[in-house]
């Protein structure tokens, strides 16, 4: 009994002092009901910028343990706003703080909202690779992309 009695103070007492700052990431999900092409419709409305980048860099910001600065080659958008050739936006650290996990050199379709000035993405947004991303024709529908080529 004494044995019980002391691990669940002992694990109390690390639990207590553990404690810190604990953030959660929680997406609420689309009605099942809900078509794609209404997804898409909605996400594009809520984003300030909708894109298709290639990753040229991933930074991690030395001062912030939580978040990353990821930079992209723009090479189409779906917005009014003016079109540029690189774009840097915020994400977190990992998906524990809802961070979209990017690869530098690989391509997404990135739905970014303006938070602090700056430009985020999270993985509750429908950010996705761009390979074979059904979200493009829906957004096709919405709004006639803008489109760069860049000399490679």
């Amino acid at each position: 009994m004494k044995k019980i009695i002391f691990s669940a103070v002992i694990f109390a007492a690390f639990f207590i002092l553990s404690h810190g700052d604990v953030f959660a990431c929680s997406c609420v999900p689309m009605p099942e009901n809900v078509t794609i092409g209404r997804q898409v419709k909605k996400a594009h409305k809520q984003s300030s910028v909708v894109f298709i980048g290639e990753v040229i860099e991933v930074i991690k910001k030395p001062d912030n343990d939580f978040f990353v600065t990821v930079k992209f080659k723009v090479e189409k958008t779906w917005n009014d706003k003016e079109f540029q050739k690189e774009l840097a936006i915020t994400t977190g650290r990992d998906d524990g703080f809802c961070g979209y996990a990017f690869e530098k050199g690989k391509r997404y379709l990135v739905y970014a909202f303006e938070n602090n000035n700056e430009l985020s993405t999270n993985i509750c947004t429908r950010t996705s690779a761009a390979e074979q991303n059904k979200d493009i024709a829906f957004l096709n529908r919405i709004k006639k992309p803008k489109i760069k080529s860049f000399p490679k």
